[in-house]
């Protein structure tokens, strides 16, 4: 999880803290049939925020306040961060 939280943010974590398995039911689109798919939530805190660099794995990232607009957020996301925010320990 930290190799791949490298891999597309640049950024390093010292620890992370799992936070729970999602299960996603994946309905038929232009991606390809319906599918089930896994992943894994973990929470962790940056000691220091290294310039992000755009990479094939993604085009941007947001440090979000929690309460600031930044544009649309899908459902999905808000849920996953409802539950690492009230759930931090």
């Amino acid at each position: 999880m930290v190799r791949e939280l490298y891999e597309e943010t640049s950024q390093t974590l010292r620890n992370a803290v799992f936070k729970g398995l999602m299960k996603f039911d994946l309905q038929p689109s232009f991606h390809g049939p319906r599918r089930i798919e896994y992943g894994a939530l973990f929470y962790g805190e940056l000691d220091d925020f290294v310039a992000f660099i755009p990479n094939d794995e993604a085009e941007s990232i947001v440090l979000w306040d929690g309460s600031s607009d930044i544009g649309d957020i899908e459902g999905i996301d808000r849920k996953l961060i409802e539950i690492v925010c009230t759930n931090q320990s």
